[in-house]
């Protein structure tokens, strides 16, 4: 491997490398698979650690010839994984091309839009699930953490450019999405919120998980946007909260129960 390689490999670890190469690094056995069996992302680079023999798997040596295979010693895996239990193997992956608002416009369905979401777990496994139930796509604010980071790539097994993804400004976002007939739902847990079991979704509908300390950012509420909650069954005061990605996974999956229920 490349000295040039092996420096572009360590560089992705950072927001600006990935965006300037537009390029991203996926890691692990379950990961990487996702992404060849979905092949909605354009593979670079295999990286693998000589001691496991996985350049052998057909899963990897039987891929196209654009894909070119890297193998290099366990030491120098280790120094350049991002995890603490490596699985010998990475993929150097493309960044899929980010979605116009305007693709939005005249489609219906559940589309997910993230404020301020910081953990990586959290915003990888709202990836997943929206890729799960079919969302119709996903907005990013530029306070939530970068969806290619390792550990939200890690996080959503897989499922990356398998979805409409956006980044910007959310209330720009929302703000004209709503003049092609979206409807807002923000989640919050407040007084003021109906309980999602009181729910109508639009068949236009876009649901808001905010931050996982500090909630929805006060420009997103507005008057004429739904306030929702998921009510708890057995409510302990010890809880503060549901966890972001479950009480928007929640959500999404009652959102999408509504309206396979009315168009039957």
């Amino acid at each position: 491997m490349s000295k040039s390689l092996i420096t572009n490999l360590r560089k992705l670890g950072r927001r600006k490398y990935r965006k300037q190469n537009r390029q991203f690094v996926a890691e692990g056995l379950r990961t990487v698979r996702q992404i060849i069996a979905n092949s909605s992302i354009v593979i670079d680079y295999l990286v693998f650690d000589e001691s496991t023999h996985l350049m052998d798997d057909i899963t990897y040596s039987g891929l196209d010839s654009t894909v070119q295979r890297i193998g290099i010693s366990h030491k120098e895996f280790m120094e350049l994984s991002d995890t603490d239990t490596p699985q010998g193997i990475m993929a150097i992956c493309r960044m899929p091309q980010s979605t116009e608002l305007s693709a939005f416009h005249n489609k219906e369905g559940c589309i997910i839009a993230l404020n301020r979401i910081q953990d990586p777990g959290n915003a990888g496994s709202i990836l997943r699930s929206a890729a799960w139930f079919g969302a119709s796509g996903i907005l990013c604010d530029d306070g939530t953490v970068d969806i290619y980071h390792p550990k939200v790539v890690r996080s959503t097994a897989g499922a990356m450019g398998t979805i409409a993804q956006w980044e910007g400004d959310l209330e720009t976002a929302l703000s004209e999405l709503e003049s092609h007939q979206w409807n807002i739902y923000l989640l919050d847990a407040g007084e003021q919120s109906v309980s999602l079991k009181e729910v109508k979704p639009s068949p236009k509908s876009i649901l808001v998980i905010g931050n996982e300390a500090t909630g929805l950012d006060k420009a997103l509420l507005k008057d004429h946007r739904s306030l929702i909650k998921i009510p708890g069954e057995g409510f302990s005061p010890d809880v503060e909260s549901l966890n972001a990605s479950i009480a928007l996974s929640i959500a999404l999956y009652e959102f999408v129960r509504y309206k396979d229920h009315m168009t039957k």
